[in-house]
């Protein structure tokens, strides 16, 4: 498992992973996704319509979220349609993932799962499910529907349960669909 944070991101540097990798959002206009920028030592790399706006209770005013999360040698820094891995040492982009999700979605996850399985990174949201590797590497990526919910993961298979409450499977290593009993 890792812990997700959340991170309210202005026109100031916001830090991701001290301030080897930082943050600062471009507002489209209030109401649109914000455009970002993330800054490190060598590089920078700039998204469109990355994230979307959420009110801020602190400072009582709509800013731009974003969720990040550490595991193993990885960073992950998830928007709205699109997660971006970056490699702790040294900070670089080391990959993306772009999710399945439809653009009436609203901005937030309804849930995000982690967990390990045989090395492997394992990311459930509402709509798929994929897994990533040490190296930051997208092994492999399924759709899912938004309300399958994860019963179990063991003996390197990740067992789901459907709304009309049929089980289905994936093999963590490889997203193949196999065995759910």
């Amino acid at each position: 498992m890792i812990a997700i944070e959340n991170k309210i991101v202005g026109v100031a540097p916001t830090e991701i992973l001290g301030a080897s990798l930082t943050a600062i959002a471009e507002r489209n206009k209030r109401d649109r996704p914000a455009n970002l920028v993330l800054k490190f030592e060598g590089g920078e790399v700039h998204e469109a319509s990355f994230t979307k706006i959420r009110f801020d209770a602190e400072s009582n005013q709509l800013m731009p979220l974003l969720e990040v999360g550490q595991w193993e040698n990885i960073v992950l820094v998830m928007g709205w349609k699109k997660w971006l891995i970056f490699s702790v040492t040294p900070v670089t982009q080391i990959g993306s993932l772009d999710l399945h999700r439809s653009e009436n979605e609203d901005a937030g996850f309804y849930r995000v799962n982690f967990l390990s399985q045989n090395g492997l990174l394992i990311a459930v949201y509402e709509s798929g499910v994929a897994a990533i590797s040490g190296a930051g590497k997208v092994v492999w990526h399924r759709k899912k529907y938004w309300d399958d919910v994860l019963l179990q993961a063991n003996d390197g298979r990740l067992i789901f349960l459907t709304e009309s409450g049929q089980r289905f499977a994936f093999e963590c290593s490889s997203g193949e669909d196999t065995e759910a009993n």
